[in-house]
């Protein structure tokens, strides 16, 4: 079963991976609805998957309510919102402790077993859910191992009620016992889980045998005299000290080397370990596939989203790209679909590895995916003067497209919130220019409309029609997986058409101030001025060449100072460093 624990009353809510996407856009059926697991998280004000980190529980761990119940003891202020999944692991077995917990019984132990396929619960925990998990493990040490040891799959149920493969994550956490593991007295081979009366039942039979009839003062009696009679320490060390003079411990085998996995080290992070292949389909891009990381914090940034490419791309790329991806749905069964090219300003660096691809959040948000998940870049042709970028470089928005409000339907109007507007240094009623998606040539369609601010009313009539999840108003995070979104605007149909958009939903533009509505917008209020101006200086100047030279001078003053106007509105501030 895939499950959501959201609080000490234990409620659950029903999880299931998609196929070859990262976990973050696990469906989960919540309030009658299918959300994504970040979405839910971030409804729940708790640490999305890539914040987490992946741990394999074994034994009672993989029963939800003893985690909740561990969560609430050692860590009653914090949360106990986490998810657990059905998994794989491949060349791992689960074998007894060579112990006994403080409770009286034989816990269970991950061991390694060469060509074994087991079973276990996967579960993502936040930091301090791990720290508190780790306080209730005593006898145990978190180890990090690697799937080129221990394979693991996460599982999925597709919609025939067969099991498959969501995802493979190359590295995940797993608490390995000290003692090591219990042999089996015959084959000195561990003694694979079963249950613990089982257990018991084995060491009842073998301390019959004279070898082994030591063992007779803990087992001889029946189940719950055992564990009453393993209450005390002593008897522990002395159970102890029989498994090691009857060779019946082996020491632990998952790392050899002793890797601990220790809090001050900080613990690996989900969003760094690649758990996907490159997609078997061909993109539409003329990359290959490059798997997503995100972008450094040192990046600048100040006028255009980015991604940030090995230099071995720079040839066939140029200074923007249009980044594609094509995955498999989050909805919808996990289809496969393509979406719209984004278009992003491209920088390059050696130290990016080849095959990898620094992406902006804002990229991945508009394309409704995760870090770790794959894109294609194809180079984008935006048009640009540089005369104009030199002078008054403009900042840019990235939005997502929508179907037109019936206040601006059919008419060549564009409905943005007036937030966007004023990160745009526009006016309400200015002209905006809007780079839509790049066609398969690479040239990216450009218009140039009306931009108006949304009323109250309109915005409402938008929240309340966006909550489809399919069709025209269809909403992002209902058929994306995506909460945080970008910034909205209401194209109508003819203008979607002519941005490359006709037959996208949740398509995504760029959006920056029209330079030349800005100068003349500056230019109208300063006439008046200068016609003052100017009758002032023929009526101070009798002579008319020196009035022709003070007018000029101040027609240039007049338009430098427009210039700073229009470049402290719309344009975009150069990013400096500074000596602290």
């Amino acid at each position: 079963m895939h499950k959501i624990e959201s609080s000490t009353s234990f409620k659950t809510s029903p999880l299931n991976p998609v196929k070859e996407r990262r976990f973050g856009f696990a469906n989960v059926r919540y309030n009658d609805d299918v959300w994504s697991f970040d979405s839910l998280a971030k409804l729940k004000h708790q640490p999305w998957a890539e914040f987490r980190h992946l741990v394999i529980a074994v034994g009672s761990n993989a029963a939800p309510s003893v985690m909740c119940n561990k969560f609430y003891q050692r860590n009653w202020n914090g949360s106990d919102f986490f998810p657990i999944v059905k998994a794989r692991v491949t060349n791992m077995a689960i074998g007894y402790f060579a112990s006994v917990a403080p409770r009286g019984y034989i816990a269970a132990t991950p061991l390694q077993k060469r060509g074994a396929e087991t079973i276990v619960w996967a579960s993502w925990l936040t930091t301090d859910q791990l720290l508190a998990l780790n306080s209730t493990e005593p006898g145990y040490s978190c180890r990090e191992v690697s799937a080129e040891d221990f394979p693991l799959e996460i599982l999925s149920i597709a919609e025939d009620g067969s099991e498959v493969v969501a995802e493979r994550p190359e590295s995940f956490y797993v608490y390995d016992a000290d003692q090591g593991y219990i042999l089996d007295a015959d084959t000195r081979e561990a003694k694979i889980l079963t249950t613990q009366s089982e257990i018991f039942a084995y060491f009842r039979e073998l301390s019959k045998r004279s070898e082994y009839a030591s063992f007779a003062e803990f087992f001889a009696k029946d189940d719950r005299e055992i564990q009453e009679g393993f209450t005390s320490p002593e008897a522990i060390a002395r159970f102890e000290k029989l498994l090691v003079e009857h060779e019946l411990r082996a020491l632990p085998n998952l790392a050899p080397d002793g890797a601990i996995a220790h809090a001050r080290d900080g613990y690996t992070a989900y969003a760094t370990i690649p758990s996907l292949e490159p997609p078997a389909w061909e993109g539409s891009g003329r990359t290959p596939w490059l798997r997503v990381t995100s972008t450094r914090d040192d990046l600048n940034r100040s006028r255009e989203t980015k991604v940030v490419a090995h230099p071995s791309l720079r040839q066939d790329i140029g200074t923007h790209a249009s980044v594609t991806t094509t995955y498999r749905s989050f909805r919808n069964n996990g289809e496969l679909e393509t979406r719209p090219g984004v278009i992003a300003s491209v920088d390059y660096r050696d130290d990016v590895p080849e095959g990898t691809l620094e992406a902006d959040q804002t990229i991945r948000e508009s394309l409704g995916m995760g870090l770790g998940e794959y894109v294609q870049l194809a180079p984008a042709r935006v048009a640009s003067n540089p005369v104009a970028d030199a002078v008054c470089p403009t900042r840019y928005v990235t939005a997502r497209v929508y179907t037109a409000d019936h206040s601006n339907m059919e008419t060549e109007i564009a409905l943005v919130d007036a937030l966007t507007l004023r990160l745009l240094g526009m006016k309400d009623g200015g002209r905006l220019v809007i780079e839509g998606c790049p066609h398969p040539d690479g040239h990216s369609p450009e218009v140039r409309v009306r931009a108006v601010a949304m009323s109250e009313e309109v915005q409402r009539r938008h929240g309340a029609l966006t909550k489809s999840k399919t069709g025209l108003y269809a909403n992002p995070t209902s058929h994306l997986g995506a909460t945080s979104d970008l910034a909205p605007i209401l194209l109508e149909k003819s203008l979607r058409n002519r941005l490359n958009l006709d037959s996208s939903q949740l398509g995504v533009v760029r959006l920056r101030a029209s330079r030349k509505s800005a100068l003349a917008d500056e230019l109208r209020e300063l006439i008046l001025v200068l016609l003052i101006a100017f009758i002032g200086v023929l009526s101070v100047f009798s002579n008319p060449y020196l009035a022709g030279i003070v007018t000029v001078l101040v027609l240039l003053g007049a338009f430098a100072l427009t210039l700073v106007r229009v470049r402290g509105n719309i344009g975009a501030e150069s990013r400096r460093s500074r000596r602290t």
